[in-house]
């Protein structure tokens, strides 16, 4: 029977189970010794996928942009056989992380563990000389599973699981597990038989908790929260990642499913932002004068701002 790799989650000091899915998934490919090498490795030890593997007798290098913790690192792991590098790593340029390696005469991968919160998938597309055996990406978990986006060069953003799988698939390798942050990869010609199952992004979907976001009709920002919605609570919200709460930024008062402009709405809505980001009021402002403008008439730009379908039509036209 193959075997099911979400069923050996554990903890030594990763963040959701990826240090006992990791060591099941190593055994079953019998890769009891490797190379590693993690980004965004923090201090070595917090939320790692690969410092277990250092104290089981893996070689390896960390790389870690943030001066602090990469001091942090060198702390944690004196050793001189650990290959630390103080660096950023971007999808290509002398930042490459083909480039890093190869500076540090680093010849070969067995697993590649990829945590930046940004770039991830564009740096992994950008390795052309090397082949990780084991692949453990970072994927934006409030992203829907069903939508593609990939994150905007030198944004923090993420990138959704699917973007990830696609992109995964065309260069040959197998999703074999996911957990609530990491989905993990095997290369498709590193076995002939998987004896582990292999998952959609349905099974990861089914088997994590995904917290989701999304506009009711009334203008209502919607969580599957649900023990805050059991209480009653509709006018806060969680902010993944962040550790703190929101508020819905459509007051109650002037969530109303109309046809017709929301002049009300308006007014809030311009006072809040003038207070809260007033430079970017003002480029809104224009961006949206500049966009609706175009080739129309005065009076067709009056026709359009005062019909939500031609407004939101023309906003997203390119």
């Amino acid at each position: 029977m193959a075997i099911d790799l979400f069923q050996h989650r554990k903890n030594v000091y990763s963040q959701n189970g990826e240090d006992g899915i990791l060591a099941e998934l190593l055994r079953a490919l019998k890769l009891d010794q490797g190379y590693f090498v993690e980004f965004g490795a923090w201090d070595g030890k917090h939320w790692s996928n690969s410092y277990h593997l250092y104290e089981k007798g893996w070689h390896g290098c960390f790389i870690e942009a943030d001066g602090e913790r990469y001091r942090q690192l060198c702390e944690n792991i004196p050793d001189e056989k650990v290959v630390k590098i103080h660096s950023l790593v971007e999808e290509s340029g002398d930042n490459s992380l083909d480039n890093i390696l190869q500076r540090h005469a680093i010849e070969a991968v067995d697993l590649l563990s990829i945590d930046i919160d940004s770039d991830d998938l564009r740096v992994w597309e950008g390795v052309g000389a090397y082949r990780p055996t084991v692949v453990v990406i970072e994927y934006n978990s409030v992203i829907p599973f069903d939508t593609r986006y990939v994150n905007p060069k030198g944004k923090m953003y993420g990138n959704s699981a699917l973007s990830i799988v696609e992109s995964a698939t065309t260069r040959g390798y197998l999703l074999v597990e996911g957990t609530d942050t990491n989905l993990i990869f095997v290369r498709a010609d590193a076995v002939n038989e998987p004896p582990f199952k292999t998952k959609t992004l349905q099974d990861v979907r089914n088997q994590t908790y995904q917290l989701r976001f999304f506009f009711g009709y009334d203008g209502t920002l919607l969580h599957d929260f649900e023990t805050l919605n059991e209480h009653g609570v509709s006018e806060f919200y969680p902010v993944p990642f962040a550790m703190t709460m929101g508020c819905q930024p459509i007051p109650a008062p002037f969530r109303k499913v109309r046809d017709r402009m929301n002049y009300a709405g308006l007014v809030f809505f311009g006072f809040s932002a003038l207070v809260r980001s007033p430079l970017s009021f003002i480029k809104l402002i224009g961006a949206a004068c500049r966009i609706v403008l175009k080739d129309r008439t005065p009076m067709e730009f009056v026709r359009v701002v005062k019909n939500k379908n031609d407004l939101t039509r023309s906003l997203k036209e390119k």
